[in-house]
């Protein structure tokens, strides 16, 4: 969530909004965590005392999720973001963040749970939150941070777009069908339902055809993948001036050297790219994080005092 607020706010050359709020809703967040392991045992016999305690940690995790959200739209609305490989992997944790979120209030409470338990609803509720959405942010960080650990190599755009848009498509293909399998009641930890009680098979033909379209689904997801590695041995085999110049960073966008995002926050510092030595200037901070012109077009580095032009200081 850190990395998605920060790759968001880039590409859309505008300050986090609710910058305090969202540091706030991520330590919430981690310590409402602790507090609802109980919902995987609303089927297990579990007080229902208890039950309803859990029951109301875990729909409490909606409320700062919730806030995150809406920050993370009012950063991008209307400021015509660059849709970068970055920030498309940044807008698809977003997406799957809310899709695999909604479900996650229907699960947490026990009577609904009762019944979806020990569905394939489950598995498609924890796999779009935990999973996918958990992997999108990891990829839009490696996509928006790898020129600071390749020393100035960039990976394709083009090839970073064609695995976003595949990877998107085949996580939803996967895993949205198994809210229907899980409502219709197939179970899951069975590896087929043939040969099980008669009204199983019932089960097994109406939901068969879902089973291809999710085996399928991800099978693709899978091999899209490869785009993903080749893209990495590709740029990690080529010189730095030769992927920053086939990026296909928009001009507007582009940096120099290893900042090619036109960033500002500190990673980005020229004395952070260098090697550590006695004899660098110990660092500064001048500026906000994530401080642009109206335009979007001119940012302020944290690292440089600020110009009369740009009078804000914290």
């Amino acid at each position: 969530m850190g990395l998605t607020s920060m790759v968001i706010a880039n590409f859309s050359r505008r300050r986090v909004f609710a910058y305090r709020l969202m540091i706030a809703t991520t330590l919430a967040i981690g310590l409402l965590g602790i507090l609802v392991w109980g919902h995987h045992m609303f089927v297990a016999g579990l007080n229902p005392f208890a039950g309803t305690a859990f029951a109301a940690a875990s729909l409490a995790i909606a409320v700062p999720a919730t806030a995150k959200v809406l920050s993370w739209l009012a950063t991008s609305w209307r400021a015509r973001p660059f849709l970068t490989t970055p920030m498309l992997f940044a807008l698809g944790f977003v997406s799957l963040f809310i899709s695999g979120g909604l479900s996650g209030i229907i699960v947490a409470q026990p009577i609904l749970d009762e019944y979806l338990h020990n569905t394939f609803f489950i598995v498609g509720h924890f796999h779009l939150i935990m999973a996918m959405a958990g992997v999108f942010g990891l990829f839009c960080a490696t996509y928006y941070w790898f020129p600071l650990l390749a020393h100035g190599r960039l990976l394709s755009e083009r090839l970073g777009k064609w695995h976003f848009w595949l990877t998107l498509l085949f996580a939803y293909t996967t895993f949205l069908p198994m809210y229907f399998a899980g409502l219709a009641g197939e179970p899951r930890h069975y590896a087929q339902l043939t040969g099980l009680i008669p009204p199983a098979q019932a089960l097994l033909g109406a939901t068969s055809a879902g089973q291809f379209h999710i085996t399928g689904g991800a099978f693709a997801l899978g091999l899209a993948q490869l785009i993903f590695f080749f893209n990495l041995i590709r740029s990690l085999g080529s010189p730095a001036s030769a992927t920053s110049n086939a990026s296909g960073v928009p001009g507007q966008l582009a940096g120099l050297g290893r900042n090619p995002w036109s960033a500002t926050t500190m990673e980005w510092a020229p004395h952070a790219l260098l090697e550590p030595s006695p004899d660098l200037p110990t660092p500064v901070v001048y500026q906000r994080p994530c401080h642009y012109s109206d335009d979007g077009l001119t940012f302020f580095p944290q690292w440089e005092p600020p110009q009369p032009s740009n009078p804000e200081r914290e």
